[in-house]
């Protein structure tokens, strides 16, 4: 019989209240940090007594006591912590896990996997010699990344408000270094979820400004917007999610230094913070309002000129775009965490830059046919895949490039790379099958699976080459890389239905009688992602002038037999009064009264599935023209998420459009041009 089995209580994953007479096998407990809301210690359970998974296998746990000065208020904050971390612990892999919460004589507490360090000690220490690949090549970018990710999942996060028939978003507001943790196999994690909200937005900030004003963590990573008397244009903005951003900017910016210049680096931002400055934020204000401190924006500008190899001067150039982009301190024109991942994978990926040209005209988006979708597809891109070749299985890592209107790839896995030529952009379809409605004898097809196939394929032939991702988030993502979009959101539905217009006059293709649908998916184009720099521009209230053209959205409905693409724009709207709960429609804008445009893409006999072309050649010819577009959810839940993403999107677009307009009327007259509309 064990000595203390009447005295130390077992500890499981189960919330409960424990008496303060009862003995915890906490061993060799060590206090390691201390915060406005609690204090951490690292300790190890006796395994007699462990009851819970332990990962790490070493039997060392982080605990977290919260401290408050009035009891309420900690009871408050551990609740509220305890709530947002089983709201998030499904998310995303690289946001903290906890084991159990539990109050033990009156003193709440939460233990956590013990991290091997965070990203303010790595910050303090000695930089490591960079590899072969230079700047590029430190192993941090590729967990900041992951990083990014992980906050634009959480930023997507919602939750239905039925009491006001709206939805709730995640929201950090704590992000800053020593929130970034380590585990033991050097994954980063973002942890401390203490401040984080469940909110509802409007017009990307909040309503409840009264619930706002409590949201906030270190005020030195904290964005303009957390003072009362920054204002824009004359008016207070609330916190949005792009408060996050701005903190992500400032890690981005940190860890820059470092990696560049080592500790040196660390100190030497840390004084440009602090320089003439009663704080170390890293902005200041005056009558014009909020600007980046001047001489930390300069030296960061002329970081690229320590490195001595040019790839390392181009990345550095590119990462500090990035980066002031994250800190413009507008929050209207500050990039939201989706952007900030979709630039930060090009770069990464040594993706060519794209080329945003300047123009001082506008021109709204009229109803007209569809002119590019694959325009922008990424000079090369990667995934995580598994594929088949001639019948034989591997997994591991395709490498996609696209060259003198051709794609090749590279597919790593086997005992040695291999080359696949897969020819002419022309004569390529993409053909989703894991968003097509699943037929049975299209059972060879799971839901992941891509293909890239010719035109001429015949299905009647051994299927050879297919790309298989390990989940539909991740077909999501390829099949964005591929074909340069962003898929914002994908809901599965029962059916679809198109009516036409009759007095169109233009090539209608012979579409089928019958067809199944598969799902709906909004696309958000890629190619505005990255904002062009005019460093040229004449100084005004605005320092630095960031601007890039409108992202086109596009509404995808995919088929057994044919995919359509609707292109964002005046010609339709969205009715969402259908009398049916599981019914959404799209009809004519009765202020335009004309049909609206789509783009059809049939399957041909012998093709596998309807597929979308990686050229532009064929697409006028695929135009036509819509009087009624009628989708069905699965549930009223699935529709009533669809419809709040796509009216939110359609808010954003006609947002961008806007502050385009505003923008390059603004350049034209500082300039003393001519601005067209």
């Amino acid at each position: 019989m064990h000595k203390y089995q009447f005295f130390i209580r077992e500890v499981d994953d189960k919330y409960e209240e424990v008496s303060g007479e009862i003995i915890l096998p906490f061993l060799d407990e060590q206090r390691i940090g201390d915060g406005g809301y609690g204090t951490v210690f690292q300790f190890r359970i006796d395994r007699d007594y462990l009851k819970f998974a332990d990962p790490s296998g070493t039997g060392w746990f982080a605990r977290k006591v919260f401290k408050a000065k009035f009891e309420d208020e900690k009871l408050k904050s551990f609740s509220r912590e305890v709530q947002n971390l089983e709201r998030v612990k499904n998310i995303h892999p690289r946001l903290i896990k906890y084991h159990k919460a539990f109050i033990y004589g009156g003193v709440s507490m939460i233990i956590f996997p013990l991290a091997k360090s965070d990203l303010r000690k790595e910050l303090l220490k000695p930089r490591d010699t960079l590899g072969l690949g230079g700047i590029r090549s430190h192993e941090f970018w590729d967990q900041l990344i992951d990083v990014s990710r992980a906050l634009a999942k959480l930023h997507s996060y919602n939750v239905p408000d039925v009491q006001r028939d709206n939805i709730l978003y995640f929201y950090h507001f704590d992000l800053k270094p020593a929130n970034i943790l380590i585990g033991n196999d050097g994954s980063f994690l973002i942890s401390d979820f203490g401040q984080a909200h469940l909110l509802r937005p409007e017009n990307g900030a909040y309503v409840d400004s009264s619930v706002a004003a409590d949201c906030g963590g270190d005020p030195s990573y904290a964005p303009p917007e957390n003072e009362s008397s920054y204002l824009v244009d004359g008016e207070h903005l609330e916190k949005s999610r792009k408060y996050d951003t701005w903190c992500l900017g400032c890690i981005f910016l940190e860890v820059l230094w470092y990696v560049v210049k080592g500790r040196r680096g660390t100190d030497e931002l840390e004084c440009l913070r602090n320089l003439n400055s009663p704080n170390d934020n890293f902005y200041y204000l005056d009558q014009d309002g909020a600007h980046l401190k001047k001489d930390l924006e300069k030296k960061t500008g002329e970081l690229k000129n320590v490195a001595r190899q040019s790839a390392d001067q181009d990345f550095i150039s590119r990462m500090v775009n990035l980066i002031f982009a994250m800190l413009n301190t507008n929050p209207r024109e500050r990039h939201s965490a989706e952007e900030v991942v979709d630039i930060l994978d090009r770069i990464l990926g040594s993706r060519a830059p794209v080329d945003s040209k300047t123009r001082l005209s506008f021109c709204d988006t009229e109803p007209g046919p569809e002119e590019s979708i694959t325009s922008n597809i990424q000079s090369s891109f990667s995934s995580k895949v598994r594929w088949t070749r001639n019948g034989e299985p591997y997994h591991g890592e395709i490498s996609l490039k696209r060259h003198d209107r051709k794609l090749s790839g590279t597919l790593f896995g086997g005992q040695h790379p291999e080359p696949w030529d897969m020819g002419e952009l022309h004569a390529l379809l993409v053909v989703p099958f894991f968003a097509l409605y699943q037929a049975p004898h299209l059972h060879q097809f799971p839901e992941s699976d891509i293909a890239i196939v010719p035109k001429s394929y015949d299905s009647r032939k051994e299927y050879a080459d297919r790309l298989k991702t390990t989940s539909q988030e991740e077909s999501l993502r390829l099949l964005g890389d591929i074909l340069g979009q962003r898929i914002a959101y994908h809901e599965e539905l029962t059916s679809a239905s198109f009516e036409f217009s009759k007095s169109a006059k233009v090539n209608q293709p012979c579409l089928p009688d019958q067809d199944q649908a598969g799902a709906v998916q909004i696309w958000v184009d890629r190619q505005a992602g990255l904002p062009h720099m005019n460093t040229e521009s004449v100084r005004s209230r605005v320092r630095r002038h960031s601007y890039h053209e409108p992202a086109t959205r596009r509404l995808v409905i995919y088929m057994y037999k044919s995919i359509f693409l609707f292109k964002f724009a005046g010609d339709f709207k969205m009715n969402n009064q259908t009398g049916d709960a599981q019914i959404l429609e799209w009809v004519p804008n009765e202020k335009r009264g004309v049909p609206f445009n789509g783009l059809v893409f049939l399957r041909s006999l012998n093709q596998p599935g309807p597929g979308i072309p990686m050229d532009e050649e064929s697409l006028a010819e695929q135009n036509m023209k819509f009087s009624l577009i009628r989708l069905t959810f699965k549930t009223p839940k699935d529709r009533y998420f669809f419809g709040r993403q796509y009216l939110e999107k359609k808010a954003e677009w006609r947002d961008e459009k806007e502050h385009h307009k505003s923008r390059l009327s603004k350049i034209a007259e500082e300039k003393g041009l001519e601005f067209l509309q």
